[in-house]
Formats: C-alpha cells, sequence, structure tokens
C-alpha cells in the first residue's frame, strides 16, 4: 500500500478544529505564513504518520514539534513549548506540511532516507520518488529486494 502523504495532510488540516483551540488555529497561521517552521520531515510508524519540523516561538526560542496523523482521527502535537500539546506550533508544522505537498515539493523524508536513496540513484537501483512513496517501515525491504 502506497502512503498519499498529500491527502493525509489535508484531511489532518481539514480537521484541526477537532483537536487544537482556535486560538492556536489562528496563531499558527500566523507562524506559517511568517516563515518560522523549518523544513517539514516525516515517517511512519504504528501510530500513522508522523511529521515533525522545528518552530521558532515569539522570542526566537527554537521549539520542535511533533504532529502525528492517524486514520480516522483528528490531528494531535506534541512540542517542547510551554503549553505542550496541540499548541500554535504544532498547526503551523501542519500548514507549512501542506504548503510544501501543494506546491508539488515532497515533504522532507528523514535524513537517513534521504542518504540511503542518493546512494542508491547512484547504483541505479531506484528513483528518489520510489523513496518518497514508501513508508519507512517498508523502505528496508525494498531495497533489499533491489
Amino acid at each position: 500500500m502506497t502512503l498519499d502523504l498529500a491527502a493525509t495532510v489535508s484531511a489532518a488540516v481539514a480537521s484541526l478544529e477537532a483537536s487544537f483551540a482556535r486560538s492556536s488555529i489562528m496563531l499558527g497561521r500566523e507562524y506559517a505564513s511568517d516563515g518560522r517552521v523549518g523544513t517539514p520531515q516525516w515517517g511512519t510508524s504504528s501510530a500513522g504518520v508522523i511529521v515533525q519540523a522545528t518552530v521558532i516561538g515569539t522570542r526566537g526560542r527554537r521549539y520542535q514539534t511533533v504532529v502525528t496523523l492517524r486514520p480516522e482521527s483528528p490531528p494531535s502535537s506534541v512540542c517542547s513549548c510551554p503549553v505542550g500539546v496541540n499548541c500554535k506550533h504544532g498547526v503551523a508544522v501542519l500548514l507549512v506540511a501542506q504548503a510544501t505537498q501543494a506546491r508539488g515539493r515532497p515533504i522532507g523524508a528523514p535524513g537517513w532516507q534521504r542518504a540511503l536513496a542518493t546512494l542508491a540513484d547512484a547504483h541505479g537501483r531506484w528513483q528518489f520518488s520510489d523513496a518518497r512513496t514508501l513508508g519507512s517501515d517498508r523502505l528496508e525491504t525494498y531495497v533489499r529486494q533491489r
């Protein structure tokens, strides 16, 4: 089964109000449009899709934010900020992830996956686009089969 990350992220954005306060959504939109969110990275786990990024807070502090997207559940986030859960930083990460997908740029794969894709591309075994469509749990098996 191929992961449709764009559809997963869009569905999560559509259901933000189910788990985030309106004030967090409004401020998260501002943070996203102000360019305070670093490049989103993604991965999969038994919990669902994980999107992670660093967000620059009001006083320039950097917060590590992880958003979890589960099928048929509203998104949730955990953050190193004082609020900690379902904060404006989580909204901002999710909105930047959606905008990145909408511009036709895939959300960045984890560093190990990018390095592996570069190595595999150099040997002509598979294309980087394959790495974006495979879940990380299937990537290792896929490479071994090639």
